[in-house]
């Protein structure tokens, strides 16, 4: 058996590719990401990043973009090199 499909729309519009990820539910007071860090443990614990030698990789709190609440974390991280690219 074999389905095929065609569309007869000439006006596709490609989609951009987002080199990010945004995921809610970090509410902060004025965008602190250490505040997901607290002493007692309670949130998360550590923050381990590694950059390559061609760039810094990023972890914030952001509240420009989020599908809900009023923050998002945001994680962006540079292509790897010799060293193994990171934050976790």
């Amino acid at each position: 058996m074999l389905i095929t499909s065609c569309s007869k729309d000439d006006n596709v519009v490609p989609t951009s590719k987002v080199g990010y990820l945004f995921e809610d539910g970090f509410e902060t007071q004025d965008n602190d990401l250490m505040e997901l860090f607290p002493c007692n443990g309670s949130r998360w614990t550590n923050i381990r990043q590694v950059s390559p030698n061609g760039g810094d990789n990023e972890i914030g709190i952001e509240s420009n973009t989020v599908l809900s609440g009023n923050n998002s974390l945001r994680v962006y991280t540079k292509a790897s090199d010799s060293a193994l690219s990171k934050v976790e």
